[in-house]
């Protein structure tokens, strides 16, 4: 049976479906569990997505099936997500789905998005990027202590340039 709910968030509406789609098969993981998981994070999670475009990674089939990235809108979002033209250097201006708000987060989630990336600048500032991401991705034959030494080594340089880290 797939289960199916209306959320009023921040006043708007917002449709789910097939709540108990499991989305990571070993721990039994369903779409309703991440939403409500997004709902509990949400507070320290928004202001990292505020006013940024982003992309998205989506699992139709769960964690375990094909993937495919996904940054233009769609002709079917609803009204209660955030959704602005963000001019594309290649493609013109094209329709983004913006973060910063509980039910574009959760929309997210209701189209099979595991991972979501945010731009690193924001709406109305996509030439100006206002945030750096060094992305340490090992092998699976670096030893954990290797990467703690390297991300000590980037702290440091990082201070040294008087810059912050989050």
């Amino acid at each position: 049976m797939s289960k199916k709910a209306e959320l009023i968030v921040e006043g708007r509406t917002l449709a789910l479906s097939n709540l108990d789609k499991v989305l990571w098969p070993k721990a039994n993981f369903t779409k309703g569990q991440m939403i409500n998981y997004y709902i509990q994070i949400a507070p320290v999670l928004l202001p990292h997505l505020k006013d940024r475009p982003l992309t998205m990674k989506r699992y139709p089939d769960g964690a375990s099936g094909p993937m495919f990235f996904q940054q233009n809108a769609g002709e079917h979002v609803p009204e209660s997500v955030r959704v602005e033209e963000v001019d594309t250097r290649d493609d013109g201006p094209k329709p983004r789905i913006i973060g910063g708000d509980l039910a574009t987060l959760l929309y997210t989630v209701q189209i099979g998005s595991i991972e979501v990336h945010p731009w690193l600048s924001r709406v109305g500032h996509v030439d100006t990027p206002d945030r750096c991401l060094i992305d340490l991705d090992p092998g699976d034959d670096v030893p954990f202590k290797a990467v703690v030494a390297l991300t000590r080594g980037l702290m440091s340089i990082i201070r040294e340039c008087g810059l912050t880290a989050a």
